[in-house]
Formats: C-alpha cells, structure tokens, sequence
C-alpha cells in the first residue's frame, strides 16, 4: 500500500472547510485524492440610514453573466458557469478548475422599495442597493 503523507491533511482540510461553513466535494483523480470547493460568494450585508448594502466579489464574472432577481421579498443573485471546450497545444496532467453555478438567495426586510432597486458591477464586485421606503 502506497502511503502518501499529503492525504493526511485532507482530514484538517475538510475539519475546517465544516467548521467555516464550506463545503467540499473529493474526487479521484489520477490516483490522487482532490478535493474540489462546493463555491459561492461571500457577501457583505450593511444598513444606511437609506438603503440596505448587499456587496461581493465574484473574480472572473462577466456583468452578462450575472442574474439578479428580486421576486416576493427574496433577492437572488445567480451565475451559471458554462464549460469552455477549447483546444490547446498543451498536454494537461492535471485540471482542477470546474465549472459550475452557483446561487444566494436573501430575505428583503420590510420596508424597501422594491421599485427602486439598483445593481452595480464593475471588474467582478458587485454591489445590491436596496432603496428604504418613506415610510421605513
């Protein structure tokens, strides 16, 4: 039985992945175990005397990309990660970029104006500004 002393650290690895509310998923590849981050955006979530923030990072995103939804109170933010086929001169012995989707859904609180609502996106942050009512 081959032993491989990096395979011991998948156990802490996966420790800390749970205890930060990451998850993982491992998958075999070339008779190594890998593991592969189950991703979504960490957001920030401020309040202004007029607006709620909701503010992110996602590298590599195009503004197209993008969906932001606001339907019944809940604020949907969306990517879908299509699969690129394309053909290189190079011989790859190893990929561990994935490609996949992701989505974070928020409650709206009380009180925003729901019409007013704008997005900003500029080199992969984005930024949720959600308008108070007058009468919030």
């Amino acid at each position: 039985m081959n032993w491989f002393p990096l395979r011991e650290s998948d156990g802490f690895s996966a420790y800390f992945d749970r205890m930060l509310g990451r998850n993982s998923v491992s998958t075999k590849s070339n008779s190594q175990m890998v593991s592969v981050a189950v991703w979504m955006p960490s957001v920030e979530l401020c309040e202004t005397e007029a607006a709620y923030l909701i503010k992110g990072e996602i590298p590599g995103v195009k503004k197209e990309d993008l969906k932001i939804t606001l339907q019944d109170g809940m604020l949907t933010i969306q990517h879908v990660c299509r699969q690129k086929n394309e053909e290189r001169d190079n011989n790859f012995y190893r990929n561990e970029r994935s490609c996949g989707s992701f989505g974070r859904s928020f409650n709206v609180p009380e009180g925003v104006n729901e019409s007013a609502v704008e997005t900003q996106f500029n080199d992969g942050r984005f930024k949720v500004i959600l308008p108070k009512s007058a009468r919030a």
